[in-house]
């Protein structure tokens, strides 16, 4: 099957246009195509674990990104793993303020978590985003990288999800969740983006990687607001010292 890598990668390109959430801009304040800034690792721990429900905070793995690419600093002991994607390679200007929380299943892990690993290393061994985008064309193209072999679901619900902006800033995307959909095209759903004011469901990262995006309800997002408010401020003061 023939498709676009640049649609197979993380592109939470397409704004809730009538979301309560407010998605802001972040110029950005580090030279373009920098590395990702280190967090501290207990922030980036706190950070990872907040794209998941607090039922499964406790037992969910971690990753975090060290200099060199991502290391496991907590096991899991239930079917997720967390960790925040720090590259889009989709993108041909990247971030250092790029902080996206994921929590996948096992599934998640096995099919999608090592493009997510590999771009980061590659990115720290120098790469630029258009030859980060060639190998995982030929890593999909030998089987390296393959689709999710079952329905799984991931979590995005951290109120913390800046989202590069293809110009070296970032925008804060809303939560929402996203069930694993290979192939699956928008046009055969009629899903469209922003159809119905932004809250019906879509599907993104048309391709082997596919999932529908299903958006946090209005309520619930201002409960995860206030209820991650403290780690909100965490964040931005590390980003406003750093």
């Amino acid at each position: 099957m023939n498709f676009d890598v640049r649609e197979t990668l993380p592109s939470l390109t397409i704004p809730f246009v009538l979301f309560a959430w407010c998605c802001f801009v972040m110029p950005p304040s580090h030279a373009a195509d920098a590395l990702p800034r280190l967090l501290p690792e207990p922030l980036e721990v706190a950070l990872a674990l907040s794209a998941a429900p607090e039922t499964l905070r406790a037992g969910a793995g971690v990753h975090v990104l060290r200099r060199g690419g991502y290391v496991g600093v907590k096991a899991a002991t239930n079917h997720f793993t967390c960790f925040v994607i720090r590259t889009v390679a989709r993108f041909d200007v990247q971030s250092a303020d790029t902080l996206i929380p994921i929590c996948l299943d096992e599934e998640g892990m096995g099919a999608m978590a090592p493009l997510h690993f590999d771009s980061a290393r590659m990115r720290e061994e120098g790469l630029s985003p258009a030859q980060i985008r060639e190998r995982i064309q030929t890593a999909f193209a030998n089987g390296s990288y393959r689709a999710p072999a079952r329905t799984g679901l991931s979590y995005m619900i951290s109120p913390v999800l800046n989202i590069p902006d293809g110009k070296g800033g970032v925008w804060n995307y809303p939560p929402h969740f996203m069930f694993y959909a290979p192939n699956l095209t928008n046009e055969e759903q009629d899903t469209i983006p922003n159809r119905g004011g932004g809250w019906l469901p879509w599907i993104n990262n048309v391709g082997p990687h596919g999932m529908i995006i299903v958006p946090v309800g209005q309520a619930e997002q201002e409960m995860i607001r206030r209820s991650e408010a403290g780690l909100v401020g965490e964040v931005a003061g590390f980003l406003g010292n750093n």
